[in-house]
C-alpha cells in the first residue's frame, strides 16, 4: 500500500493501480471486516480520486464514482463495528467521502461530511489533517459560490501547511496553485500573479528536490521517470499557460 501511495503522489497512477490490485488479491478473506481492510478501501479510493482531481479531469467515469461510493460506505461500516466514532480513521474516511461528493456535484453534502468529521476529531489530531479538510472545504465552497469562505479556507490551509511542513512543501505549493486559480477565476490579475510567482518558486524547489532524489536512486524503478509527469508540476505548467493567456487578454 505504501509503495502504491508513493507512486500515486509522483503521478505513476498506472503503477499504483497494479500494486493496489496485488494488495486486494492477497488480502485474507477473514480480515475483510478488520480496520486494515477499511484503510485499504479508503486509500484505494483516495488514489483513484487523486488521479482525476490533480489532473483537473472533469469527466470522471460513472463506474469509478460508483465503486468509490461503495468502497467508502463499506469502509465506514467496518469502522463503525470496530472503532470509536472519534477515531482518526473515521475522519480520514469522511475526508474522502467529501471529495467524492464534490466530484459528484453534491457540494452541500460535502460540506456536511466535513463538518461531521471535524466534530469527531480529537483535539490532539495532526494539524495537517485539519488543513486537508480546509483544502477540500474550499473546493465545495468554490462550487457553491461562497467566495469569501473559500478564501478563508485556502488561507487557513496554507498557514497550517507552512507552519507544519515548511514554506516549500508540496502541499503549500498545491494550496498556492489553488489560490492562484481562485484569483484567476475572479479576474483579479494582481493577486493571481502574486500567487503564481510564489507557486513558481516553490515548484522550482520541488523539481530540484525531485532531480536530486532521482540522481541518488540506483535502482531501475525510476530510471525513466520524467519529473514533468508529477501531478503538481504538471498543474504548474497548466497554470503558467493560463497566466500567459490571461496576460495577453489584459
Amino acid at each position: 500500500m505504501r509503495v502504491a501511495y508513493a507512486c500515486s503522489k509522483i503521478g505513476l497512477f498506472d503503477v499504483a493501480d497494479q500494486y493496489l490490485k496485488e494488495v486486494e488479491f492477497s488480502f485474507p478473506e477473514n480480515k475483510k471486516a478488520h480496520p486494515e481492510f477499511a484503510a485499504f478501501l479508503r486509500k484505494n479510493t483516495e488514489i483513484a480520486l487523486d488521479s482525476f482531481e490533480l489532473s483537473d479531469d472533469q469527466n470522471v467515469p460513472r463506474e469509478i464514482l460508483s465503486k468509490a461510493e461503495t468502497d467508502l460506505i463499506r469502509a465506514e461500516e467496518i469502522l463503525s463495528n470496530s472503532l470509536e466514532r472519534n477515531h482518526r480513521q473515521f475522519a480520514v474516511t469522511k475526508k474522502e467521502i467529501a471529495r467524492l461528493k464534490i466530484l459528484m456535484g453534491l457540494n452541500e453534502n460535502a460540506l456536511k461530511e466535513i463538518s461531521s468529521a471535524l466534530k469527531v476529531l480529537s483535539p490532539n489530531v495532526s494539524r495537517h489533517l485539519k488543513a486537508d479538510f480546509s483544502l477540500i472545504r474550499s473546493d465545495a465552497e468554490k462550487e457553491l459560490g461562497l467566495n469569501m469562505a473559500q478564501e478563508w479556507s485556502l488561507n487557513e490551509a496554507e498557514t497550517i501547511y507552512r507552519e507544519t511542513f515548511g514554506a516549500n512543501h508540496p502541499m503549500v505549493l498545491f494550496t498556492l496553485q489553488k489560490l492562484c486559480t481562485r484569483y484567476l477565476d475572479l479576474e483579479d490579475r494582481k493577486k493571481a500573479y502574486e500567487y503564481f510567482e510564489a507557486s513558481e518558486k516553490a515548484c522550482e524547489v520541488l523539481k530540484t528536490n525531485l532531480r536530486e532524489q532521482l540522481d541518488s536512486c540506483h535502482g531501475d524503478f525510476l530510471k525513466n521517470y520524467n519529473i514533468y509527469t508529477h501531478p503538481i508540476v504538471k498543474r504548474q505548467q497548466l497554470l503558467a499557460k493560463r497566466i500567459t493567456h490571461n496576460q495577453g487578454v489584459w
